[in-house]
């Protein structure tokens, strides 16, 4: 869906921005709108309120073969979002229903899927799971992520399958209780989520997307397993 200038949804974000990032804040600092590119430009670990801990920057755990992908993705000026009906060949039942978008420069959001009560427990979900899966790693995505209540069993247990990793639990005030579950297509990102997970698989790949400490702590960890 290419986002046009003239759109309703230009005009509002333009008023918007206007009224409340152009003003000074508390009338001795000016606002500025830049580029993501320009904002990361003036970026320093110092700034963070905790630089010392064993941070990671997620970016720099890309392959080049990651990167490209993705910059031809962000130059696309397209909203990647996909709308799936699945339908049965033999009767042209309507069996699947699916949709998803990029959640985040290199992640991809699995919103909704909704299989037909009659067509349950016959591997459509699973097999539908691969093509996914092989899609947002054509795409060049990092990570496929989903939310799902915890009572899910079903879904729960199929992605595990495919493995899915639980990431994270949140209390949402429309939904309750929420299970978020992500695919690994990078796989040092995988193990930097392994060793927040208490693993000793800390990789030199992560000390080089570290800042703070991290760096002298490898340095101790490998002089720990090698006693």
């Amino acid at each position: 869906m290419t986002q046009n200038n003239n759109s309703p949804l230009t005009e509002l974000v333009t008023k918007a921005r206007t009224h409340y990032f152009t003003k000074p804040l508390l009338d001795d600092y000016s606002i500025e709108c830049v580029s993501e590119k320009q904002l990361w430009e003036f970026f320093d670990p110092s700034w963070l309120y905790q630089p010392k801990d064993l941070y990671l920057e997620p970016k720099k755990l890309l392959s080049q073969e990651q990167r490209d992908k993705l910059a031809r993705l962000s130059q696309a000026n397209t909203i990647l979002q996909d709308s799936v009906l699945i339908k049965d060949l033999a009767t042209d039942t309507p069996i699947l229903l699916f949709h998803g978008y990029q959640k985040s420069f290199d992640s991809y959001y699995m919103q909704f899927t909704a299989v037909h009560p009659d067509y349950r427990q016959r591997g459509i979900y699973s097999a539908f799971l691969e093509r996914i899966i092989g899609y947002t790693a054509a795409l060049g995505l990092s990570t496929v992520v989903s939310c799902h209540s915890p009572v899910n069993n079903p879904v729960l247990i199929a992605k595990l399958k495919k493995n899915f990793k639980i990431t994270a639990l949140e209390i949402d005030g429309h939904m309750g209780i929420n299970v978020w579950l992500t695919y690994f297509h990078n796989k040092e990102l995988e193990s930097a989520f392994e060793f927040r997970c208490g693993h000793l698989n800390f990789s030199q790949a992560m000390v080089q997307a570290s800042y703070g400490t991290t760096e002298q702590f490898y340095k101790l960890l490998q002089t720990v397993i090698n006693k």
